[in-house]
């Protein structure tokens, strides 16, 4: 669905925030789906990865497969000619990445956090997002009603040809 952000906003303007929105909500959903499926087979992956240890690990990683989508925000920028914001946003992001990952290794000697600290700034990567939606599909006066049908169109739009028969 994240692709198909460039044809829906640049088909129907005035909409980008609701189109945008729609797609966190799927992406959302399919990266629940995926970190529960990860939280309920947490001892079989154990076994797959040939790591005792993994299973332990389980839950935060579930986290980190759910909250890695907020990088749709960049794309999101870019399909709304904001360049230099999607610019900026990224470089800003990955070095924050950067300090925490090797900051906390360097000067703290933490690496178990990691996972801990990257998940929490995609969180708020995610809400601000959110917000930033928020705010422009009300800016546009879109109702939820749109919302939803829009949502079908940009769902079926994005599936395979063979799905959709």
């Amino acid at each position: 669905m994240d692709n198909g952000l460039f044809y829906f906003i640049k088909t129907y303007p005035g909409k980008e925030g609701l189109f945008s929105l729609n797609v966190v909500f799927f992406d959302l959903a399919m990266a629940s789906l995926l970190a529960l499926g990860g939280l309920a087979l947490g001892r079989p992956w154990r076994g797959f990865f040939n790591n005792v240890a993994l299973a332990d690990h389980f839950p935060v990683f579930s986290l980190l497969v759910l909250f890695p989508f907020p990088l749709t925000f960049e794309h999101y920028l870019a399909v709304i000619d904001d360049i230099k914001g999607a610019i900026v946003l990224s470089v800003t992001f990955e070095a924050i990445k950067a300090v925490v990952i090797v900051g906390g290794f360097l000067l703290l000697w933490l690496t178990q956090g990691s996972s801990h600290r990257m998940t929490a700034l995609a969180l708020l990567k995610l809400l601000w997002l959110l917000g930033f939606n928020l705010f422009r599909v009300r800016a546009s006066g879109a109702t939820w009603n749109e919302g939803c049908r829009y949502f079908r169109k940009q769902v079926d739009y994005s599936l395979p040809q063979g799905f959709k028969n």
